[in-house]
């Protein structure tokens, strides 16, 4: 693999070259979505979701901005019902439901919501909305289990490696699905937040032990926001600027964890950067962040310790008046070619590539 090239700021990539597969990553805090652009301007593959505030959804964004109207949009897939990950799904379906050929849904899907009212209940209802949503779309159906694929274009195959066939796990993310992008030498896995265990052998251990290759990967989006549920050598196999290894912040659950430095700090001892999509602080406190936002890892835990109001980021030149990150600003793109190199990658306005 080559060293990672520079990174540019994504309001200067104005259209996808067709030659590569483009990756986007988005994660404004408050969720995640993935859409993937396949080269020659075969269809897009979209997975999850994620809207922050009164914003507009993550993947409504990027397709309007960078899908040409004869795309096909080949597959949806919801890892697992979490509303993290399905924040945004109706917004979606509104606007790009008719083009969506067909959506892949986990076999148990329905969001376990309480009798009694509590956020839990209200963040099942607004999951069980967004699937809904997806239910009503004229398009094929798929469950989401190993031995299934999405189908797409020659040259790109997608395989679902976990959760296994007529998984009975209670915990969402024991039943999430891993889903591996294979571009002719480019591998792309997207990891949901499946752990390393679960109850039925289907995490990381499991993957990793009957599949050793799926960590052979160019992009990594990594599983569960960085958290230490999901640390697992075999997955994260050593590189030094080689890889593209992208997360999500949780900030409500505090994850990446940068306190305790459970999360990023061992991650960071297998390979470097890490690029994530947006400072884990309340989007209150965010300012953008000066291009090429790189940042230490202990600048970055000083910086979410202190929750500072108006304050730079240290040893960054930022604007000094905190605003609300918009979705668009919370971002990874990646180029890829089907030899297995990393031609480009693009960062959003808070997105920032972490080091030791």
């Amino acid at each position: 693999m080559s060293p990672l090239p520079d990174s540019v700021e994504v309001g200067s990539l104005a259209t996808l070259d067709p030659r590569f597969m483009h990756v986007f990553v988005v994660g404004p805090g408050e969720g995640e979505a993935i859409a993937v652009a396949l080269a020659n301007r075969a269809g897009w593959i979209l997975a999850d979701g994620c809207k922050s505030g009164a914003a507009e959804s993550g993947l409504v964004e990027v397709l309007r901005r960078y899908r040409h109207p004869d795309e096909p949009i080949l597959a949806y897939a919801l890892t697992h019902p979490h509303l993290d990950h399905a924040r945004g799904i109706v917004e979606l379906c509104e606007t790009y439901g008719d083009a969506i050929k067909v959506v892949a849904l986990p076999r148990s899907r329905s969001a376990a919501v309480p009798s009694h009212v509590t956020s839990r209940r209200i963040s099942g209802q607004k999951v069980a909305r967004g699937i809904a949503a997806l239910e009503r779309l004229p398009a094929t159906r798929l469950d989401l289990e190993v031995g299934a694929s999405l189908p797409l274009g020659p040259g790109v195959v997608a395989q679902i490696l976990s959760p296994p066939v007529n998984h009975t796990m209670d915990d969402p993310n024991d039943a999430s699905a891993a889903i591996l992008i294979q571009y002719g030498s480019a591998g792309v896995l997207l990891g949901s937040d499946l752990p390393t265990d679960t109850p039925s052998n289907s995490g990381w251990r499991g993957i990793l032990a009957s599949s050793p290759a799926a960590s052979d990967v160019l992009v990594l989006k990594i599983p569960h926001h960085g958290s230490q549920t999901s640390h697992h050598d075999d997955l994260f196999r050593p590189h030094d600027g080689e890889r593209a290894w992208v997360t999500t912040p949780f900030n409500n659950h505090h994850l990446p964890d940068l306190i305790e430095m459970t999360g990023l700090t061992w991650i960071l001892a297998r390979g470097r950067p890490v690029h994530l999509t947006s400072p884990p602080v309340s989007k209150h406190v965010q300012v953008p962040v000066a291009h090429p936002g790189r940042m230490s890892l202990a600048a970055l835990r000083t910086r979410v310790e202190a929750k500072p109001i108006g304050i730079p980021l240290l040893d960054l030149a930022v604007e000094t008046t905190p605003r609300a990150i918009q979705v668009k600003d919370s971002l990874w793109c990646f180029a890829v070619d089907d030899a297995g190199t990393l031609v480009s990658r693009w960062r959003g306005a808070a997105a920032l590539e972490v080091t030791p």
